[in-house]
């Protein structure tokens, strides 16, 4: 068995970057993965060369693992297997602005960051919004295309915060989800701008009526009756808008999951926690992701557990959920053949097997790991 997880998919990571030609300084993108503990970073510069403001600038970084980090020659040489190909898109027509193939030959813990300084003119871009990518040849995470959407500027915290104040406001919401007992507000708009889940659950739940003679004779300081739980009614001197609360009952995730979803939705910022106790943990979040469709959450909550992937928690992480989602399943998988021999004798292993009646794919996994690491053996032993 070789030592060495195999390169197996062509991977794509693309990030639309809002008002480029408004840019004054380096715009960075979230650091993205290849393989396990292998990341990067892409910079979109409009200023990089001094003095010159005709062309932009766009670099790959490699952000070191703590092996890297030590200037061994044999953790940078797991790069050096991959070449990339930077591009500028157009956001409408998908053509390309301009393109830039490279090796990862020079890449060392003391030069980690290459790229092309003249990239394009800036006068080739689109005043709007313009893709910025990258594709490898080759990645170990079988991830075939990854989108964002960067703002043309930082966000500033205080508008974050007001933005997420907005959740759990019954005031102005017209959805609410009932979930462990708790109850969360939300507006469905928000939602559906934002997931395609939820732009199908919600299709045109806000309404708008003219009012009847005798509503439009109601003043605002005159209604006498209480808005029930289920309708909000605002009134006006000549018309009514009615937003009536759709209840919806959500019963496969913990409030705290569903509640951590939702603030994603509103603010794009997702707090993981891996305690044992916990329910926002990378995996707990990419469940969630992935049932209401977001894609981009998802892609985060997915790198997140690559990264955690570890000898001791292998076996927990691929018996316990991970064998529903294939794209997750097929990696830990590959992780754990590789260290077999380490992680059967991990206490989670152990308990595993000793409980195999619990885990609904145990037998079908557990052949799938001695076929790997036997291939052309049809015997299976299970006598671990």
């Amino acid at each position: 068995m070789s030592s060495n997880l195999a390169f197996t998919s062509k991977s794509v990571f693309e990030f639309t970057i809002l008002n480029p030609s408004k840019l004054s300084k380096p715009l960075y993108t979230p650091p993205f993965a290849t393989a396990n503990h292998m990341f990067w970073q892409l910079r979109f510069d409009p200023k990089f060369i001094e003095g010159n403001d005709e062309y932009c600038s766009v670099f790959l970084g490699a952000i070191p693992s703590p092996q890297e980090a030590d200037n061994t020659t044999a953790a940078w040489a797991k790069r050096s297997l991959l070449s990339a190909r930077l591009f500028l898109k157009n956001p409408i027509s998908h053509v390309e602005i301009d393109k830039y193939s490279m090796t990862m030959n020079n890449y060392s813990a003391k030069e980690h960051t290459w790229g092309r300084r003249k990239f394009c003119k800036k006068s080739a871009l689109s005043h709007d919004s313009v893709i910025l990518g990258v594709e490898f040849d080759k990645a170990e995470i079988g991830l075939s295309r990854h989108t964002a959407t960067l703002p043309g500027e930082i966000i500033p915290k205080d508008l974050l915060e007001a933005w997420q104040s907005q959740l759990t406001e019954p005031q102005i919401a017209d959805v609410e989800f009932n979930v462990d007992g708790h109850t969360i507000y939300a507006n469905s708009a928000i939602l559906a701008k934002r997931s395609e889940y939820f732009q199908r659950m919600f299709g045109g739940k806000w309404s708008e009526s003219t009012a009847t003679s005798s509503l439009s004779k109601i003043n605002d300081s005159q209604t006498s009756e209480t808005p029930s739980s289920s309708t909000i009614v605002h009134f006006g001197q000549e018309s009514a808008r009615i937003m009536a609360i759709a209840a919806h009952d959500v019963t496969d995730f913990h409030y705290t999951t569903f509640l951590e979803m939702l603030k994603f939705l509103y603010t794009n910022k997702v707090t993981f926690n891996n305690a044992a106790d916990s329910h926002t943990s990378s995996l707990e979040m990419f469940r969630v992701a992935d049932k209401y469709l977001i894609e981009d959450l998802r892609q985060r909550a997915k790198t997140r557990i690559f990264d955690e992937l570890s000898i001791s928690n292998a076996a927990e992480t691929l018996f316990g959920t991970d064998w529903s989602y294939p794209e997750l399943k097929d990696y830990i998988l590959k992780f754990l053949v590789k260290h077999f021999r380490e992680v059967r004798q991990t206490e989670g292993f152990k308990n595993i097997t000793a409980n195999s009646a619990a885990y609904p794919t145990f037998h079908e996994t557990i052949t799938e790991i001695f076929e790997l690491l036997e291939p052309n053996s049809n015997v299976v032993n299970l006598d671990l």
